[in-house]
């Protein structure tokens, strides 16, 4: 059994340089440490290790894993991944999470810096419960060794915001389940 590892980035984190997963989660936790977790930009992460490090880590905890971000750079390594699952080379536990207030956007204060307009597109634009639910589908169809298995939970009354509490609990014990 891997020691248990986690990896929890900072939710205000703006941006993720392509090369973030491959240089960030070994100095947080060795390759077949444990369990890999995040949020937003974090979740991004997650899901670009999970494919890029295939095996390095037993769960994977994307919670609103900003999908869209580079036009959908993190997917890049998804078939690869898919076709790993399939060979029986490795079996993670998969759990993506996201708020389902998410795709309503927040009300922002009139004559502020950034107009109402703007963040509606915005929203629009990532898409992320859908992303984050297609992706679950994906994952959950490739059959997978004993042990393999991919979780989608949408938190109702969650926004963006508020589902990093509510994903963190889920995630760590879906993470520490065996």
């Amino acid at each position: 059994m891997k020691a248990l590892a986690t990896l929890l980035l900072v939710p205000s984190l703006l941006a993720v340089p392509a090369s973030f997963a491959s240089t960030a989660t070994p100095a947080v936790a060795a390759p077949a440490a444990g369990d890999s977790a995040g949020t937003r930009s974090g979740g991004l992460a997650t899901i670009r290790a999970l494919f890029t490090r295939t095996g390095s880590f037993d769960a994977y905890v994307a919670a609103s894993p900003s999908i869209w971000f580079r036009d959908r750079a993190a997917l890049a390594d998804e078939a690869r991944f898919a076709a790993a699952v399939r060979d029986g080379c490795f079996a993670p536990r998969v759990l993506l999470t996201v708020g389902g207030g998410e795709d309503r956007g927040v009300r922002v204060r009139p004559g502020g810096p950034i107009s109402q307009e703007a963040v509606d597109a915005h929203v629009r634009y990532t898409r992320m419960i859908a992303e984050a639910r297609e992706l679950a589908t994906r994952l959950g169809s490739v059959p997978g060794a004993p042990g393999y298995r991919v979780e989608f939970v949408s938190f109702s009354d969650e926004n963006h915001v508020t589902v990093v509490p509510a994903s963190i609990a889920r995630g760590l014990t879906f993470a520490l389940a065996r």
